[in-house]
């Protein structure tokens, strides 16, 4: 079942659509409709005998009143055919209601639980955009089968009772978009790797408690530095062989010690 311009505008989150499913309610469609043939009924009667009624309506105030009353008619008609369609689209990101122009987007996240359940109207006061005990929300046109799903908007937990023309495939719908995993698109560093991707390079020796040169002049001459930490210590060779050395005098910041002859 392909989309159309409407849900293309108002039921669509940019994501895979998963199912869709439409429910037809002729019955609705004509109890509404057949409501909005009263208003003409109205009217016509009040323009033929407003002439001989004995209370009749003032001449210039007729054209308003049928006017006013075929508007009413149009409108209850409209609303046949509005209320006459429910749509469900569910993508991998949220589940799409629409009755008429009317209806939740629910993110899956936000889903606790869905199972179908039979619709009591008596529980709703009828069929249509009800209200029920607790809060519940009824977006059903007909008896029969639905979904219930259980959800969370923000600190508030939420039932609400969808119409489908097939309950149980548009459960097991939702239920696999739930299951499926998804890509965040959350994309803020972590803030203790951005500082220490930030923070400066320590030198090499600053790992170090301490630096201790070591010159040695013989058959096999060396210049070597240990370097020792609270953990460990390391000699590290700089040159395996480096010819004479003159005896370089101590200075006042590092303490040398000298070997050989």
């Amino acid at each position: 079942m392909a989309g159309d311009a409407f849900e293309a505008a108002e039921m669509h989150d940019g994501a895979p659509i998963v199912r869709r499913d439409k429910v037809v309610s002729r019955g609705m469609a004509a109890l509404l409709a057949g409501s909005g043939l009263l208003p003409f009924a109205v009217a016509i009667l009040v323009a033929l005998v407003n002439g001989s009624s004995e209370r009749p309506l003032p001449a210039p105030a007729l054209p308003f009143f049928v006017a006013f009353f075929c508007a009413l008619g149009v409108l209850m008609m409209g609303m046949g055919v509005v209320f006459g369609v429910l749509r469900t689209v569910v993508t991998k990101k949220a589940v799409h209601v629409k009755y008429g122009l009317w209806g939740p987007t629910i993110a899956l996240d936000a889903i606790e639980s869905v199972r179908v359940v039979d619709y009591d109207w008596t529980e709703f006061g009828g069929w249509g955009i009800r209200i029920g005990k607790g809060g519940k929300r009824a977006y059903v046109p007909r008896n029969g089968p639905c979904l219930e799903l259980v959800y969370r908007d923000g600190p508030t937990r939420k039932h609400v009772l969808i119409g489908a023309e097939n309950a149980a495939a548009t459960a097991a719908a939702i239920e696999e978009a739930r299951a499926r995993p998804r890509i965040t698109t959350d994309l803020t560093p972590d803030p203790a790797a951005a500082a220490a991707a930030a923070a400066p390079a320590r030198p090499f020796l600053s790992a170090f408690t301490s630096v201790s040169p070591r010159i040695r002049i013989g058959e096999k001459k060396e210049l070597s530095l240990s370097l020792r930490s609270s953990s460990s210590a390391s000699c590290v060779v700089l040159s395996p062989s480096m010819g004479a050395f003159p005896r370089p005098p101590p200075g006042p910041a590092v303490d040398m010690a000298w070997f050989g002859g």
